[in-house]
């Protein structure tokens, strides 16, 4: 489950961040939630890792962003021998604000009082 949600969490971070052109703060996102997020505790040093040495070698300058998306999964796949992990380029995406716990909570009352 818990690689399931990183996935999701890689999704909505690509998302985020490809339509503002910024790689490096998208890869140290990525990393970030692989930190928090992921079953392997040092996984997050093989994402970075590779987002280091393909940063060097460029590898990214040339790719549109779908196919971006296609070789970060394909990387990501590699580095950390999981299947799971995705990443998909949707043109015109807009992340929804997240809700907070206070939000939640009334609207969850709200609900239940009915």
């Amino acid at each position: 489950m818990k690689k399931l949600l990183v996935g999701a969490f890689l999704f909505h971070s690509l998302f985020s961040y490809a339509q503002r052109n910024n790689d490096a703060a998208m890869f140290s996102d990525i990393t970030q939630k692989v930190k928090n997020y992921y079953v392997d505790p040092g996984a997050y040093k093989k994402v970075d890792s590779l987002f280091q040495s393909e940063s060097k070698k460029e590898s990214f300058t040339q790719l549109n962003k779908k196919d971006l998306a296609a070789f970060l999964t394909q990387k990501l796949r590699t580095v950390t021998d999981d299947k799971h992990f995705f990443i998909k380029y949707l043109e015109n995406y807009t992340p929804e604000k997240p809700i907070n716990v206070k939000e939640r909570e009334q609207s969850d009352n709200f609900h239940n009082s009915l």
